[in-house]
């Protein structure tokens, strides 16, 4: 990562282990093509010797929606339910 390069930072609850800082890279390094991530998640994890490390924790990858066919159906229709008199 170079000086000036922007990336995104957070907090992650981790519920009974508090909270953890987060900062997500964008992979710059990224062949086009490739099935490298678009961008790498990492936890800041501080060891007992004070130093503080960023450890790799996960991947993101841009993805599109695909198109549907216009003649399936998304949802199912409803159905009208008897309650034995007619219909509710």
């Amino acid at each position: 990562m170079e000086q000036g390069e922007k990336y995104l930072n957070g907090n992650v609850s981790m519920g009974v282990l508090g909270q953890r800082k987060i900062a997500i890279f964008q992979n710059t390094k990224k062949k086009p093509g490739s099935r490298e991530p678009d961008y790498n998640i990492t936890v800041r994890d501080e060891k007992k010797d004070g130093m503080t490390y960023l450890k790799n924790v996960g991947a993101l990858w841009i993805t599109e929606k695909k198109a549907t066919s216009t003649n399936k159906q998304q949802y199912p229709k409803s159905v009208p339910v008897s309650n034995g008199g007619g219909f509710i």
